[in-house]
């Protein structure tokens, strides 16, 4: 209890704005928290060795006898969409995987444009309550005439300069987060890419000889861009999917 007062006391001593400043560090938490238990749900199995979703696929048996898991991830719905639809004709099957890539991709994106927003604003919430706090502490020294208190004008001083820290923290804080998130769905991205082409060579090949080239660069334009920062991986996810049409797969439902 005496803990929480001091931190409540600590907060209050940095003036309106820094009550501002940690609602923002206390969403943040929040987003880092509903997207852990997100992608601990929708879990990863990209660059892991003998996957056995290639060899499940290999003997083309349905999403049912799939591994729960990889049912779970990004990749294994994208998986679904595709056996679901596998005799439908071309467009339709290749408009119905884009549509499911950019569900996903906006799903796993969900909080990158909010902790984007955080790393912006915190500093300058920061900035500004310092700048608030000096006027005050300036403005109590105007009104003694001028004459300067040593001590009250120290105090005024750190209590300004809380809020710089307090938003320099959050913002550190939310910067940290949207880089680590932005490399969890770079990997499920470049998952479901492997996935989509695997799909294609045993269910529908005459999709991934026609299409790949144009269906790829749609991807790599439009769903595999990642980061509310900039951060982009489309030459890269581009280059995997051309590097998996080249390689092709073998019957047991390994690269080759």
């Amino acid at each position: 209890m005496t803990s929480l007062l001091t931190i409540i006391e600590f907060i209050q001593r940095g003036g309106p704005v820094n009550w501002v400043i940690v609602g923002l560090y206390l969403l943040v938490l929040y987003g880092i928290c509903e997207r852990t238990v997100y992608f601990l749900h929708h879990p990863s199995k990209e660059g892991k060795k003998d996957d056995p979703f290639q060899r499940f696929l290999g003997k083309k048996l349905p999403p049912s006898v799939w591994p729960a898991s990889f049912r779970r991830s990004p990749a294994g719905e994208v998986a679904a969409t595709v056996w679901a639809h596998q005799d439908a004709p071309a467009p339709i099957l290749l408009e119905r995987i884009d549509r499911e890539v950019v569900r996903l991709r906006n799903e796993m994106e969900r909080w990158l444009d909010v902790f984007s927003f955080v790393v912006t604003v915190a500093p300058l919430l920061g900035l500004l309550g310092t700048v608030t706090g000096l006027m005050r502490a300036f403005h109590v020294i105007e009104m003694q005439g001028g004459m300067v208190d040593v001590a009250q004008l120290s105090s005024g001083i750190w209590e300004a300069m809380i809020t710089t820290a307090t938003g320099l923290g959050t913002a550190i804080l939310a910067a940290i987060a949207a880089r680590f998130f932005e490399v969890q769905v770079d990997k499920r991205l470049r998952h479901m890419a492997l996935v989509i082409s695997y799909m294609l060579e045993f269910l529908r090949p005459d999709c991934l000889g026609k299409s790949l080239s144009s269906f790829g660069e749609a991807l790599s334009e439009s769903v595999f861009s990642a980061g509310s920062f900039g951060y982009t991986t489309q030459a890269s996810s581009g280059s995997h999917l051309t590097e998996v049409s080249e390689k092709g797969v073998n019957n047991n439902g390994i690269l080759s």
